[in-house]
């Protein structure tokens, strides 16, 4: 019964954790949308009789997809710190729990059913540090989007003042946003292929030390 209550107060803890990082995901998403359409309508800006209020407005788009950026930085930063020291423990915990658990499973002599538990507890451990890593690298992936989403925001129509202050904000988009547990690695699907490989490594040492 302890066993069962405690993988629902787990499952309950990631789910929550899983829903932020998607969240975020979800702003940046939209931050892209912001950047690319700023200058939608407004291409005229500087073409004769082009009016100073579009120029105004376009202005004042940029000025918000800054304080937007700068606001999902805030939150990014702040996640990392909440999540890194869970994730970091969690990912050296998934690495060993992976290559004991595989090397058990084909060194047991057992019946099939036993080797069908240790199977699914493989395959969950890998599934739920796959999760973190796939949803924590879209947060990566949208930020290094802006930079894109800036040029295909019809700036060359634009006037001189909003194209310098455009290049501010790419300046600034140029370091992209990335989820880390606790600043010992990314949380991204680059870092999910390093932890399974790091999990084989080690079940092929126990494999080899135990042959000898």
């Amino acid at each position: 019964m302890g066993l069962f209550y405690g993988c629902i107060i787990f499952t309950s803890q990631d789910g929550f954790f899983w829903s932020l990082i998607i969240y975020v995901g979800a702003h940046l998403r939209f931050l892209n949308f912001m950047v690319t359409n700023m200058s939608s309508g407004e291409s005229d800006t500087k073409s004769p009789g082009g009016s100073p209020q579009l120029e105004e407005k376009m202005r004042r788009r940029l000025k918000e997809c800054i304080c937007y950026h700068n606001d999902i930085d805030r939150c990014v930063q702040r996640l990392s710190s909440l999540l890194g020291p869970v994730m970091l423990g969690q990912f050296l915990t998934d690495i060993v729990t992976i290559s004991a658990s595989a090397f058990v499973a084909t060194m047991l002599k057992a019946d099939s059913g036993w080797l069908l538990k240790y199977g699914s507890y493989l395959s969950g451990t890998i599934e739920h540090m796959f999760l973190f890593c796939w949803f924590g690298n879209d947060i990566l992936t949208e930020s290094e989007r802006l930079q894109l989403s800036a040029y295909s925001s019809a700036w060359a129509d634009a006037s001189p003042r909003f194209r310098k202050e455009l290049r501010i904000f790419l300046c600034r988009s140029q370091r992209p946003l990335i989820l880390t547990a606790s600043k010992f690695c990314a949380i991204s699907r680059q870092t999910f292929l390093r932890l399974m490989n790091a999990s084989y490594s080690y079940f092929a040492l126990l494999n080899q030390l135990s042959s000898e």
